[in-house]
């Protein structure tokens, strides 16, 4: 795909993970009407998916050869995001597929919760891992453009990383929450600036990034 559509379809997707899991914070009686949690599955897939394509769009027409430590930082940050792509195969086959899901599949899907409470926190790293890797090369290259917009996207991305880093530890000591839709309604409303910024940094870097690829285009 090339590579300017790729990063449209990632900002689509930001921003359409941000609206839904807002929507899910402040609305959660909403997303218990079953069309709609069917619906939020699909396109929280196909939003998943759209971040796949970019980072193997980035790898194939954007990362240099010698460019070994983002070449390497954006495989992991497309492991990283793959592994969230088959969290959200797990919602889709929870939530729309269970009537013809097996029993024993079903089973594990539904056991398996730890894996939903561990895949986003350490995909969170890897994406975090990737800016810095981003930013280091700016860093090197004056030719290279994006350093303030890479800087800002590893603030952003450590702030988001530590909030998953919160959630994961209460959901492994004490069991209360597993993701921040989970929260109280109360420490939700209080966390989300931080989720704001976090999300603004990430999108900033990608709205830069693409005004790039289309003056290069």
């Amino acid at each position: 795909m090339d590579l300017r559509k790729a990063t449209l379809l990632a900002i689509i997707a930001i921003c359409y993970t941000f609206t839904l899991r807002a929507a899910w914070t402040f609305f959660p009686d909403f997303f218990r009407i079953l069309t709609v949690a069917q619906v939020a599955q699909i396109t929280a897939l196909l939003a998943g998916l759209a971040m796949v394509l970019f980072f193997v769009s980035l790898l194939a027409k954007y990362v240099e050869k010698d460019q070994t430590g983002l070449r390497r930082a954006t495989v992991l940050a497309l492991a990283g995001s793959a592994a969230m792509l088959l969290v959200r195969v797990k919602g889709l086959l929870l939530v729309v597929f269970d009537a013809w899901v097996s029993p024993e599949l079903l089973w594990f899907l539904q056991t398996s919760r730890f894996l939903g409470a561990v895949v986003p926190w350490a995909s969170s790293i890897l994406i975090l891992l990737f800016f810095v890797a981003f930013y280091k090369e700016t860093l090197r290259d004056d030719k290279m453009k994006l350093r303030g917009a890479s800087l800002l996207a590893v603030i952003g991305s450590l702030v988001g990383t530590l909030m998953l880093t919160f959630v994961l530890f209460n959901y492994l000591y004490f069991r209360e929450l597993m993701f921040f839709v989970d929260l109280p309604r109360m420490l939700a409303i209080m966390l989300s600036p931080l989720f704001a910024f976090s999300f603004i940094a990430v999108l900033y870097f990608f709205s830069s990034f693409y005004k790039q690829q289309r003056q290069m285009g």
